[in-house]
């Protein structure tokens, strides 16, 4: 068989074992079978690994960085009300571009921007209620309403630590409604 058959060959099956479309011992012993038990050398593909899990780990640090500067610079800055709306889009925005990244390379990483997309739906809502009207009830229906979306996404999609959030969010809304 001629060697460029052979690498049309391997590159089928190391996109089979990438994509999982056959388990991985199958394809091992099929990349083994076609090199005639030398294997395949696969430094360039463990140094991309590399370089992808570093830029992951990198980015999950830059969410999670960014999230405690976005309700400092929303709630303690006083800037207008034009302004926190637009910080507020652009974080969700750049949520949802981390979900659909997260959710294309199907990694356990997508419920963090998930996660964030609410968080930051939540503060962006408070501040904007928070400017518009002083009253402690609309701030109080403001949060219900985020625990009731959080309830019924959390449903819909099978999420149980949204589910959970919801529930406690309920709970603790009431237990301070009537402590109030």
């Amino acid at each position: 068989m001629g060697n460029e058959r052979k690498e049309i060959i391997l590159d089928e099956i190391k996109y089979w074992k990438q994509s999982k479309l056959l388990p991985t011992e199958y394809c091992d012993f099929l990349i083994m079978l076609y090199t005639e038990g030398e294997g395949v050398t696969e430094k360039t593909e463990s140094k991309r690994k590399q370089r992808g899990s570093l830029r992951r780990i990198l980015d999950i640090i830059f969410l999670l960085l960014l999230i405690p500067v976005f309700i400092y610079v929303i709630l303690f800055y006083d800037l207008s009300i034009d302004v926190k709306m637009l910080i507020t889009l652009g974080m969700l925005i750049l949520t949802g571009i981390h979900y659909y990244v997260y959710k294309k390379s199907n990694t356990v990483y997508v419920h963090l921007p998930i996660i964030l997309f609410f968080l930051v739906l939540l503060v962006g809502t408070f501040a904007f209620v928070q400017s518009v009207s002083d009253s402690s009830l609309f701030i109080q229906l403001t949060i219900l309403l985020h625990c009731f979306i959080w309830l019924m996404f959390g449903y819909w999609k099978r999420l149980y630590y949204l589910i959970a959030s919801g529930i406690i969010g309920v709970i603790l809304l009431m237990v301070s409604y009537i402590v109030i």
